[in-house]
């Protein structure tokens, strides 16, 4: 296994580590309001688009734990990144927004994770002079939920004049309806180069 396949397993098991956890409440990290405009309820009715990132809180054995997804440069300017921890260990002044009673989050919440599937998308960087960007880079993720409600994200901007996302952004577009993920080609729509999917059995194991 070569640095670039260590490095994506490694994402790879990181998120994982969502399966089988049951998300009780979501927030979404913008950065600080400019107005009275809230970045990611503009087009609420269709997607949102979160500035910095979504935390998911969950319970673990030690209490309620906090769990971020956000854009990141690890692998291209930019990918998805992951963290176990809270949002304030990445973001400094952040306004956060609790969007759990929102919609589509209060549709099914709480709700455990069953399934998780990442997808990357090449980067066409071949032997680059100092090992970055790596050649493939986590674009989008998909998570089925217990009650088969999914959730799309990618990281992404939406150009809103020609309704087209603007891929490899400093914005995490967030989606909750196949036509949507259909339209714009995320998650299982897209022509990724590679997928790593893992999922409970019937028994809740992880397979």
């Amino acid at each position: 296994m070569n640095r670039d396949e260590q490095e994506q397993e490694n994402l790879e098991q990181n998120i994982f580590q969502l399966l089988g956890k049951e998300i009780r409440q979501v927030k979404y990290i913008e950065s600080p309001p400019l107005d009275d405009l809230i970045g990611w309820a503009q087009h609420k009715e269709k997607f949102h688009g979160v500035q910095q990132g979504l935390q998911l809180t969950y319970p673990a054995l030690s209490g309620m734990q906090d769990a971020y997804l956000h854009w990141n440069g690890s692998f291209f300017q930019y990918g998805l990144g992951f963290a176990e921890k809270p949002w304030t260990d990445f973001v400094v002044n952040g306004a956060v927004w609790d969007v759990s009673s929102q919609k589509p989050w209060s549709k099914f919440l709480p709700a455990i994770i069953t399934s998780v599937s990442i997808y990357w998308h090449s980067t066409g960087a071949v032997d680059p002079p100092l090992g970055w960007p790596r050649p493939l880079y986590p674009r989008d993720l998909e998570l089925t939920f217990a009650n088969q409600f999914k959730i799309y994200c990618s990281a992404a901007h939406m150009d809103t004049d020609k309704n087209v996302l603007e891929f490899a952004a400093h914005n995490v577009i967030v989606a909750w309806t196949d036509g949507f993920a259909e339209e714009h080609k995320i998650c299982s729509y897209s022509d990724s180069a590679k997928i790593s999917s893992r999922e409970l059995d019937s028994a809740g194991r992880i397979g």
